[in-house]
């Protein structure tokens, strides 16, 4: 089903962005365009959109100011803002933000994620992650100082690896994951600087993401954090195995490996909000008893998060669907982190792993589990 959007500003620059990409529009996006707010919000009494687009420049443009009007008398239709004023990204009103400038696949996967994920959760609860009453972990700092660096017009990897030395706590952390079996280095690194040439700009700045949210939350239950955290760096070192034996190209592999690490985030949301109901999940029927308690999975709220945090789409869709993939159109990120997690928690038996069998046959690889199996447990 095609998403139905509605691009609003009354900047020609802006307007003339939107209108390229409405022109090029693929992937199942319906849209139109509306070059005063006044004419948007005509647009949208008469219904049938799911999401609006709204360019600004600053928190007191009018378009944000529309945005405003659609979550109190259109609180069916997502939000998305599409800025590069930081204090407009802050204003609250948008579901959803991106920065300016952007390119087309950006603003296609950012519509697209931003209802994709309204639909992953009860109204109510979205309510309270939009309105601010249910507690998220935030980007960490030094990962907006390096997004920053790397939307400069002349972003180095020695700018990077500077910003990481500068925070102690992530540098230590960072340095930690990087000399682990994750990338089975070969020789120790002993500086970020070196492990931001040797690994790449996206594979530290994802580690830098990571380890910051799991930092954050810490101070909740130290011991049920980090159990958290070492099975998420195991099923992203099991997640980047599979995606290299897969042949998967070197964007899929960063995905997958950063999927690996995020896939299980949603866990933070549910025991930060609600910790009694968290510790008393049936595991048996996890997404069921979930979905009654929290009105949202943890698969759910990760994917969300990793929408908001404008991750790539790899990412959210694997994180989102690593318990329930679906149907699947060949190897992707969500085939590999789905794998991993089954495979780890089946302590790599085939008899005792629950495959989403539709999608493994549907990915074609349903005669190469024996082969996955070894991989998996040889990571």
């Amino acid at each position: 089903m095609s998403v139905q959007a509605l691009f609003i500003d009354d900047d020609p620059r802006v307007l003339a962005e939107f209108q390229q990409f409405v022109t090029r529009a693929t992937g199942g996006i319906q849209a139109t365009i509306a070059s005063t707010p006044e004419e948007g919000l005509t647009a949208l009494r008469a219904g049938g959109y799911q999401v609006v687009i709204a360019g600004a420049t600053s928190p007191t443009d009018r378009t944000v100011g529309v945005l405003r009007e659609v979550a109190v008398d259109h609180p069916q239709v997502a939000r998305l803002l599409v800025t590069g004023d930081r204090n407009a990204a802050r204003s609250g009103l948008a579901e959803h933000y991106l920065w300016r400038p952007f390119d087309a696949e950006k603003l296609r996967v950012a519509v697209l994620a931003t209802t994709h994920m309204r639909g992953r959760v009860s109204s109510q609860r979205l309510s309270e992650l939009v309105n601010g009453s249910t507690k998220l972990p935030t980007l960490p700092d030094v990962y907006v100082k390096i997004q920053e660096e790397l939307r400069s017009s002349d972003p180095s990897l020695a700018a990077v690896g500077a910003l990481i030395k500068n925070d102690p706590a992530t540098s230590v952390k960072v340095l930690q994951v990087v000399n682990s079996a994750l990338f089975g280095l070969r020789t120790e690194v002993g500086d970020v600087a070196q492990a931001t040439a040797l690994l790449g700009m996206n594979t530290i700045t994802s580690l830098v993401l990571a380890v910051g949210v799991f930092q954050q939350a810490q101070g909740l239950d130290r011991k049920l954090i980090e159990g958290l955290w070492q099975e998420s760096l195991h099923v992203s070192r099991v997640a980047r195995a599979l995606a290299l034996h897969a042949g998967l190209g070197r964007a899929a592999v960063e995905e997958s490996q950063l999927a690996g690490l995020l896939h299980d985030i949603g866990d933070l949301v549910l025991f930060q909000n609600w910790r009694k109901d968290y510790l008393a999940i049936d595991h048996l029927n996890r997404l069921n008893d979930e979905r009654a308690r929290f009105g949202a999975t943890h698969a759910d709220l990760g994917g969300y998060l990793c929408a908001v945090w404008d991750l790539p789409s790899g990412v959210v869709e694997a994180v989102a669907n690593h318990h329930t993939p679906g149907a699947a159109d060949g190897i992707t990120p969500t085939t590999i982190v789905h794998s991993a997690r089954v495979l780890v928690d089946a302590r790599f038996e085939l008899d005792n792993a629950r495959f989403d069998i539709s999608h493994i046959e549907t990915a074609g690889i349903a005669d190469a589990l024996d082969d996955w199996a070894q991989v998996a447990l040889t990571a």
